[in-house]
């Protein structure tokens, strides 16, 4: 969520040519968005979970959300992620849990976390369905 794909660098208009840029493959650049696109974006995500029924949960890594923005990468920038959160919280069902969890979303932290809390979704499904035989 933190880039929008284009094609060759050189092909890149001028009014994307001053983000940061990273050339994927030679027909592949991805340019990143701004704080403000992500908030955008996090609005959006909260809009669309907020029609959803039963109970929900997002799962947020806070350490990057793609490869370049991983840490220390091209595309890092902490701040600006922060903003897709923002954009979430803000705009989602209060019944609706976050869970920001300190890592990258490609480390195994992160990825442990979604199935965990998945799966205590599940149960709890799980359990209710069995209490109303």
């Amino acid at each position: 969520i933190d880039y929008f794909d284009q094609g060759p660098q050189d092909t890149i208009p001028d009014k994307w040519k001053t983000r940061k840029l990273y050339q994927h493959v030679k027909d592949f650049t991805l340019v990143r968005l701004t704080g403000e696109e992500l908030f955008s974006l996090g609005k959006i995500f909260a809009e669309k979970l907020n029609f959803s029924v039963g109970e929900v949960s997002v799962v947020v890594p806070l350490l990057g959300f793609s490869i370049p923005d991983a840490p220390g990468g091209p595309f890092e920038d902490r701040k600006s992620d922060y903003e897709f959160v923002k954009g979430l919280r803000e705009n989602l069902r209060p019944d609706i849990s976050i869970y920001e969890i300190n890592a990258h979303i490609n480390d195994y932290e992160f990825a442990k976390s979604v199935f965990d809390i998945f799966m205590s979704l599940l149960l709890k499904q799980n359990n209710e369905k069995g209490e109303k035989k």
